[in-house]
Order: C-alpha cells, then structure tokens, then sequence
C-alpha cells in the first residue's frame, strides 16, 4: 500500500482584505480563506510584514499618565494627574512632552530631563510625590513609571533634590509581538475546538500563540513595515501539529504584544 505525499501548501493573508475587523484600530481580524483546506496536519509561520504604526505611549496600553502631589501641607495634598498624549515618542521627545504637560497643570515644581538614555527628576522646590500606580489592573506590569526605567510605583521628591534612574529609559516598547491564530469552524462565533500540541515558550500568554516576532527599531522604526522571517533571526514560528486531520475555513488572528495587550 502506498502512502500518501505530505504536501506543504503555501498560504498569503493580508489583513487589508479581511472580512471583518473584530476589535478596531486593534489586529483583530477575521480571514475568510479562498478555499477550504482540507487534511490538514499542522501549520507554521514562514514570514510575516507588520507596519510600524502603533503608539508606544498610550491610553489603551495604560503606560500614559501618573500623578503628582504637593504635600507641603500633609493634611490637604494637592493631586494632579498628568496625561501624556498618544503617540510614538522617543525618549527626548517623551521628557520634552512630560515636561510641557508639566507646565499645562501649573506644575513648576517638578522637572524631568534626560542622561545618557537615563530619566533624571529633579526638584525646583516644594514636597511632591510621584505615584505611577494609577490604574488598579494588577496585570498591568508597564506603566509609566516602568517605561522610564523606574522600579518603585512611588517617589518622594524634597525640595531642591533629584532622583537620578540608574535604569535605561523603557520606551521602546513592544520588544516582541506574539502572533495569535485561532481556527474558526465555518461559524464564525465557534472556535474549532481540534486538540493540538503546541512547543511556543509564550503559552502564559495565549495558547492559541503560534510566533513570535522581534521588533528592531534600529532597521524597522516607526512608520515603516517590518518584514520578520526565520533567515533574518526577527520569527520564531512554532508548527501547531494536529491529533487529528482538519479543515481550514476562516481564521481569527490577533497581534499580541509582550504583556498580552493587542496591538
């Protein structure tokens, strides 16, 4: 009995011509394929081009604001919060727009500056206290005191002090995106529930998880198309293998960044 030839089928998705976008501006999107896929036996990725065009300051990642307090008088605090706008900063122009928001709340106490890629807050005169934990979601391990290299959620500043970060500023973030694909079974709000063993070193993320791309803002910066593959070191694709043989119809992809925020 002769046994079948394993075939390796080759398959081109843009998300420019998804069906639907589940969650936009995310990358969350449906894929109806050309044509079912039948016999399937496990799936990989080869390559993959994301545009550079997400921020990496912003309210949906919640790294954009924090809070500070004039405590000359312990008794009536003066909180302020400061939101920094959306968008791709580096990190002279974050301090340069920490330090303009600054000025917009009448906060002339507190100046931010920047060392050798380090964070600097010095104090021109009164008590103030910093704090960077200003949402309450727990599994929120970025927030803006972690982009500028800061450890503590907390800092209190004397009068005519400073606070010299001996971490690098954070702002190059995501360092890695995960590639999410979740097989549909025709009906699109069914996920195609066929057992699958996957190696991926990312599964506390999502099991559904089947690459991982590096992100290189030195060659691939804001604004320009990154193109990942295995020749180049930027993926590492895992290959899902099937218990049993299946059929592809639709797929639901999602990009995922290193803290499981969608993209």
């Amino acid at each position: 009995m002769t046994e079948k030839v394993l075939k390796t089928k080759y398959i081109n998705i843009d998300a420019r011509f998804s069906n639907e976008f589940t969650c936009f501006p995310f990358s969350d999107y449906i894929v109806e394929l050309p044509e079912t896929i039948h016999n399937i036996r496990s799936i990989s990725i080869a390559c993959i081009e994301i545009p550079i065009s997400f921020y990496n300051i912003c309210d949906d990642l919640e790294n954009n604001n924090f809070n500070i307090s004039n405590v000359d008088n312990p008794s009536k605090p003066v909180k302020t919060k400061v939101v920094i706008p959306d968008n791709h900063y580096t990190h002279e122009t974050l301090i340069e727009e920490i330090n303009n928001q600054l000025q917009q709340n009448n906060i002339n106490s507190i100046e931010f500056s920047t060392k050798k890629n380090n964070t600097v807050i010095a104090s021109k005169g009164g008590n103030n206290l910093i704090d960077f934990k200003v949402n309450d979601n727990e599994k929120n391990k970025n927030n803006f005191g972690n982009v500028l290299g800061l450890n503590k959620n907390s800092y209190f500043i004397e009068p005519y002090s400073e606070i010299r970060i001996k971490n690098i500023c954070y702002y190059l973030n995501p360092r890695y995106l995960f590639l999410e694909i979740r097989e549909l079974d025709g009906i699109k709000c069914s996920r195609n529930m066929n057992a699958f063993t996957s190696s991926i070193l990312c599964s506390r993320i999502s099991k559904y998880i089947i690459a991982r791309i590096t992100m290189e803002y030195n060659t691939f910066p804001y604004g320009s198309i990154l193109t990942a593959n295995i020749l180049n070191g930027l993926l590492i694709s895992d290959t899902r293998r099937y218990y049993e043989k299946i059929k592809l119809e639709d797929l639901e992809v999602r990009l995922l960044n290193e803290f499981g925020y969608p993209v």
